[in-house]
């Protein structure tokens, strides 16, 4: 499920390095994160880089069955794919409502497809956010709500629906304080197959500030529709101007 933007592109270069730990009935999956932010532009365009680069996963005998996969005793480990984004600020940082477009490209670089972990195809998503946000009182600085639409195509490894095609769409609010941020989403996307293709999910996320140029980040992520999969993740964000 594509990641739900405010509309306001990152100012600074931000390197994000975490661990994640993913359950389910019948697969569990933990693995490392790694993501990197580089201002091309300052506060118009950017470049970011997302990529797992370790995965350890468990599967039962049920799951890896159902999956045809051939994995003798569904566990293992795999490197996942490269995700490449560029951030364009629409808008300029001075409105009052913030537009940011982002084009999405997904490599076919995952590994152990053997073991149905990540797929040999592709996909691109463009999605358009925007928001804006509201001075408030006392600790709490600022309100912003935002939402995300957007389109999202893969190939899917079929001879028959060699690609399928998504409306992507996503809604939420960050509710900023002195030194933290907490963020609450409802994301998802809509496939025209019908085969699980419609996974909706709800997150909450709550980043600390430890200084001025690092920062802790908590979240959580809890399928609704169509993603089994319960997830939380840590993670330790350092920036630079």
């Amino acid at each position: 499920i594509p990641t739900i933007k405010s509309g306001m592109i990152i100012s600074d270069a931000e390197l994000d390095l975490g661990f994640a730990a993913h359950y389910s009935k019948g697969d569990d999956a933990y693995n490392l994160t790694t993501r990197i932010f580089i201002p091309i532009t300052k506060q118009r365009i950017g470049l970011q880089i997302n990529v797992v680069p370790y995965e350890r996963y468990m599967m039962t005998p049920e799951t890896r069955d159902i999956r045809r996969a051939r994995d003798f005793d569904g566990q293992g480990y795999a490197l996942g794919d490269i995700h490449i984004g560029t951030w364009i600020q629409l808008t300029k940082p001075t409105s009052d409502l913030q537009l940011l477009l982002t084009l999405n490209l997904k490599t076919a670089s995952g590994t152990n497809r053997e073991a149905t972990r990540y797929t040999d195809g592709s996909g691109y998503n463009f999605d358009l956010s925007c928001g804006r946000s509201f001075k408030a009182n006392g600790k709490l600085k600022n309100i912003r709500p935002h939402m995300q639409i957007g389109f999202y195509v893969w190939e899917t490894n079929e001879d028959r629906n060699p690609q399928n095609d998504a409306f992507s769409f996503g809604a939420g609010a960050d509710w900023e304080f002195d030194r933290s941020m907490l963020t609450a989403q409802i994301a998802g996307y809509l496939g025209y197959k019908g085969d699980g293709d419609k996974p909706v999910a709800l997150r909450v996320n709550y980043t600390y500030k430890l200084s001025e140029s690092s920062a802790l980040n908590l979240a959580t992520q809890y399928g609704l529709r169509d993603t089994p999969y319960r997830t939380i993740s840590l993670s330790c964000i350092r920036s630079w101007k």
